[in-house]
C-alpha cells in the first residue's frame, strides 16, 4: 500500500508542476506582450469587411512587438487540458486501488483488537491521500475538468491502469508536438522580421 500511496503523491506532484509550468509561460508572455502594447498608439481601422485585425507589424512596430504578440496568441491556442485530464484519470485509478486495499486491510485489523496503532496509521494515510486528492481537484478545476467522487471498494484492473498510462503519453506527445510546432513558427516569424528590418535599413541607406 505504501508504494501505491507514493505513486499517487508523485502523480499529483507531476500534474501540479506540469500545469504550473505551462501557466507560468503563458502568464509571462501575456504580461510582456501587454506591457509592450501599452507603448503602441492603436486606433482600430474599420473597413467594409469589419475591423481590421490588430497587427504590430502593420503599424511599423519593431520586430520584438510582432514576435511577442504572435507568441502571446500562440500560447492561447496550446492547451494542456488533455494532459491534465489523462494524469487525473490515472491518479483516479491508483486512488481507487488504494481505497480497495485500505478497506481490505481495515477489515483484517478490525478483527484483531491489538491492532489499534495500525488502524490509526491507516487513518492517517487516508487523510494524506485525501489531501493529495484535493490538490488534484484544484488543478483540475483550473483546467475545467471534473473529478468524480471516490467510490468505496472500487478497484481498477491492470488493463485500466495500462490504458490510463497510455493515454498520458499520447496526450503528452500531442501537447509536445503542438508546442514544438508553435515555437518553430515563432522562430520562422522572428527570422522573417529580422530580414524585413534588414531590407528596410538597406533601402534607407
Amino acid at each position: 500500500m505504501d508504494a501505491i500511496k507514493q505513486l499517487e503523491f508523485k502523480l499529483v506532484d507531476w500534474t501540479t508542476n506540469f500545469s504550473a509550468w505551462v501557466a507560468a509561460q503563458r502568464s509571462y508572455i501575456k504580461c510582456l506582450n501587454g506591457w509592450l502594447m501599452k507603448s503602441i498608439h492603436y486606433v482600430p481601422e474599420i473597413t467594409d469587411d469589419g475591423v481590421v485585425p490588430f497587427s504590430p507589424g502593420r503599424l511599423g512596430a519593431p520586430p520584438v512587438f510582432v514576435i511577442c504578440n504572435y507568441w502571446s496568441h500562440s500560447m492561447d491556442l496550446i492547451s494542456e487540458r488533455d494532459v491534465v485530464d489523462a494524469l487525473q484519470a490515472f491518479a483516479e485509478s491508483v486512488f481507487n486501488i488504494w481505497q480497495k486495499q485500505k478497506f481490505e486491510q481495515q477489515q483484517r485489523l478490525l478483527a484483531n483488537r491489538n491492532m489499534d496503532s495500525k488502524l490509526k496509521l491507516l487513518e492517517r494515510d487516508e487523510q494524506l491521500m485525501l489531501k493529495q486528492r484535493k490538490k488534484m481537484m484544484l488543478v483540475s478545476s483550473e483546467n475545467r475538468i471534473s473529478i468524480s467522487e471516490p467510490v468505496e471498494h472500487q478497484g481498477s484492473t491492470v488493463n485500466s491502469l495500462q490504458f490510463s498510462l497510455k493515454q498520458i503519453f499520447e496526450a503528452m506527445e500531442n501537447f509536445s508536438a503542438n508546442f514544438r510546432k508553435s515555437y518553430e513558427v515563432l522562430h520562422t516569424r522572428s527570422e522573417e522580421e529580422k530580414q524585413r528590418r534588414l531590407r528596410e535599413k538597406a533601402g534607407v541607406s
